[in-house]
């Protein structure tokens, strides 16, 4: 294996891990946000009421997308082990 194609292969790999893990978190930034939102406008600073929202939808969206997860992984680990 060249110096060429294992560069090929990391890049390819990082891509594929953001391009899956971009949901959740994503999920988890807008829920955040809207609960920073709502608890600076109630006055609320607890810290729990924070994160167990968040903690749920990205549960939640992990959940939705693990069909669409593992056939990326699939298809990666199948362009890496057989080759294009």
């Amino acid at each position: 294996m060249t110096e060429h194609a294992v560069v090929d292969l990391f890049r390819e790999a990082m891509l594929t891990a953001g391009m899956v893990a971009a949901p959740i978190l994503l999920v988890g930034l807008t829920v955040g946000l809207v609960i920073g939102v709502v608890q600076a406008a109630t006055g609320v600073q607890e810290q729990t009421v924070g994160h167990l929202p968040r903690l749920a939808a990205m549960a939640g969206m992990a959940v939705l997308m693990l069909p669409w997860m593992l056939d990326t992984f699939v298809q990666l680990f199948r362009t890496t082990a057989v080759g294009p």
